[in-house]
């Protein structure tokens, strides 16, 4: 049964005690034990917490812990039930009640039964002003923004007899403007007369140097015809030397003497036609291409020959060994010391008295 223990301030810590008594006697306080704490919040399913714990063995308290509570722990009104058990101990569970104002805490009705409210929802009431202070946290469902200034301050006096007022007055305005363009970035239509305007403007008006109106005013002075007789077509030759660049031209072109060769290069296709090359076609004595063609007539790994070992280095280190081992004499002669022939062993030691023979 659970035992009741008062009241604990909602989302206020608390420090609170319980005992826990040995399980073999059921009388003596157990010391050293390590708590498994359960709480129930407003009657909802138990889950574990984990608060201090601090063991109180002074004076004969056996078995007494110290619990600190956090306002995590006492933040959901109603119920508050701590199960608590540890290993060779019973288990013990306590109440509380979680309220908003403890007893001696509550708001006291006025003689008129005014209520003398100093705080709501955390916030304090200005009692010089007699102001309500009330902290909204929701507004019609949603997270209340922040008040932060007068907002009459923030949208400014009007300048005629009210907002209202002066936004009629715009609209004055903007409704006189054309349905074109309809949108930002939408093209803009110019009347008839304001296009007859820009063509209609006297040349002699044209005085801002840079502007367009200057440079035709300064450079078209007469009329095209006056000053070329080209009809335009085909150019059948040109005779002197062509200032400038030639973007393109489009049917062939002699030239006589080339004399800027640099930044030349072939196109893929010419790379691709030198080494297409057929070696019959390299006839020039002398040439790189005959040279090739008369040398290069086999498969160079062919002619080499596949190595005895795992490379060619390898099968001639394997002869380096071998050739270490001979030695010579002064002149250049093979130093060695035969002891058999077709392996038939020598005696003898090579001279008049002891000739070589077989043993």
């Amino acid at each position: 049964m659970s035992s009741f223990q008062g009241f604990l301030k909602q989302s206020t810590a608390k420090n609170v005690t319980i005992l826990m008594i040995d399980s073999s006697d059921h009388i003596t306080g157990k010391t050293g034990l390590t708590l498994t704490t359960y709480l129930s919040k407003d009657c909802n399913t138990p889950a574990t917490i984990t608060p201090t714990v601090t063991e109180l063995d002074a004076m004969n308290m056996k078995g007494v812990y110290k619990l600190a509570l956090t306002a995590a722990h006492t933040d959901t009104l109603g119920e508050f039930k701590l199960m608590v058990s540890a290993t060779g101990a019973d288990p013990v569970d306590y109440k509380w009640q979680v309220c908003s104002y403890l007893p001696g805490e509550a708001a006291t009705l006025q003689s008129d039964q005014a209520v003398n409210v100093t705080k709501i929802a955390g916030a304090t009431v200005d009692a010089n002003t007699a102001q309500l202070g009330v902290n909204v946290v929701n507004w019609k469902g949603s997270a209340a923004q922040n008040m932060t200034g007068d907002a009459y301050a923030r949208l400014g006096a009007p300048a005629g007899a009210s907002l209202s007022a002066d936004i009629a007055a715009v609209n004055a305005k903007t409704t006189n403007l054309p349905a074109s363009p309809a949108a930002v970035g939408s093209a803009m239509t110019l009347q008839a007369s304001a296009v007859q305007a820009v063509w209609d403007a006297l040349t002699s008006a044209f005085t801002t140097s840079g502007s367009i109106g200057k440079r035709l005013s300064d450079n078209v002075d007469a009329q095209i015809s006056t000053r070329s007789t080209f009809a335009g077509g085909a150019v059948s030759s040109v005779t002197g030397n062509v200032g400038g660049s030639v973007n393109s031209v489009n049917s062939p072109v002699t030239v006589g003497t080339n004399n800027d060769k640099l930044n030349y290069g072939l196109s893929s296709a010419a790379v691709q036609a030198v080494w297409d090359a057929l070696a019959s076609a390299l006839t020039t004595a002398g040439s790189i291409g005959k040279r090739i063609a008369d040398y290069l007539t086999g498969d160079a790994y062919a002619r080499l020959g596949a190595p005895s070992g795992a490379s060619v280095a390898a099968d001639i280190a394997a002869v380096k060994t071998q050739t270490d081992k001979m030695t010579f004499d002064a002149s250049n002669r093979i130093a060695s010391n035969t002891k058999a022939v077709n392996d038939a062993t020598l005696a003898g030691a090579g001279t008049s008295g002891s000739p070589w023979g077989p043993a």
